[in-house]
């Protein structure tokens, strides 16, 4: 019998699958691509570049599921005859082209993806190519780099915790234990979603960088509001990642601790930690101030 595998997913994307109760997040990149499947279990992960028309570039690991290519959008891999099945069209990546003609030639090019433009462009439905706009490329991203490095942290890194652990004694905030990387790694599994919020909602009005739905297992990212200093304290160019992790520790219960150093909170702090353990903040940044 074969094993039965359940898929999660919100808003159109896929988060994680269940494969006879191990459970793997897909990690997407800016373009909704699985760029990485980080299984539950001492499983190795898949990971995965590829070519801006589909092709893998590079991959290590064994992809368990039929999503890769703009795979948590719901393309999907059709083996047996080389293709990606994107709903109302099949799509070939070798020939950057679609098999079928576009619905509503000669309005569109009959067989041209995504207007050309692959590496912007994704066209979910086969029938109308999406452009993902600036703010929601930049929390994807922020997704992604996070959920890596946490996946790692998951899988036992111990040089990521190292690093993570000296950077927030430092601080005077909390070092890593195993319930806050399980409840982080389950979160990237698909225990909370990202919504993106402009000025008209209330508290980003009143200036605030995100805010946290507990009870919901949301997540609002301020998107008017996080380019502006307030919201990036490090200077280290990421307000995106800060914002979305300082976040996601008060999902996992961590509070604003009052002996966090100056005005920082240690949410904001172990996120830049997080991230500098991940590579992705220059390992001289201060995660506070006053270092």
């Amino acid at each position: 019998m074969a094993m039965a595998v359940h898929y999660t997913n919100f808003d159109g994307r896929l988060l994680h699958e269940n494969r006879g109760g191990t459970i793997a997040p897909y990690v997407p990149d800016t373009l909704g691509s699985v760029a990485a499947v980080l299984p539950s279990s001492s499983l190795s992960p898949f990971q995965a570049t590829y070519w801006p028309y589909g092709e893998v570039n590079t991959s290590s690991g064994i992809n368990p599921s039929p999503w890769a290519f703009v795979g948590t959008l719901g393309y999907y891999v059709d083996v047996p005859n080389a293709s990606t099945y994107v709903r109302a069209r099949f799509y070939k990546p070798a020939t950057a082209q679609w098999l079928t003609r576009d619905p509503i030639w000669p309005s569109e090019k009959a067989y041209v993806y995504c207007a050309a433009a692959p590496s912007k462009r994704t066209d979910p439905r086969g029938l109308q190519v999406n452009a993902s706009s600036p703010p929601l490329q930049r929390a994807e991203l922020a997704l992604q780099d996070s959920c890596w490095t946490i996946g790692e942290l998951y899988q036992g890194n111990s040089t990521f915790a190292d690093i993570f652990n000296e950077c927030a004694k430092d601080a005077g905030c909390q070092p890593l234990n195993r319930g806050l990387v399980l409840c982080m790694f389950q979160m990237c599994a698909g225990a909370f979603h990202i919504v993106l919020a402009s000025n008209c909602d209330p508290l980003c009005r009143r200036g605030a960088c995100g805010y946290t739905l507990v009870d919901q297992g949301v997540i609002v990212l301020c998107r008017d509001n996080l380019g502006k200093p307030g919201c990036n304290n490090f200077g280290i160019g990421a307000p995106y990642h800060i914002t979305l992790i300082h976040e996601l520790l008060h999902l996992c219960g961590v509070t604003h601790d009052p002996n966090a150093p100056g005005d920082e909170t240690c949410n904001s702090v172990m996120a830049c930690c997080l991230l500098k353990a991940g590579g992705f903040v220059p390992p001289w940044t201060a995660c506070f101030k006053g270092l």
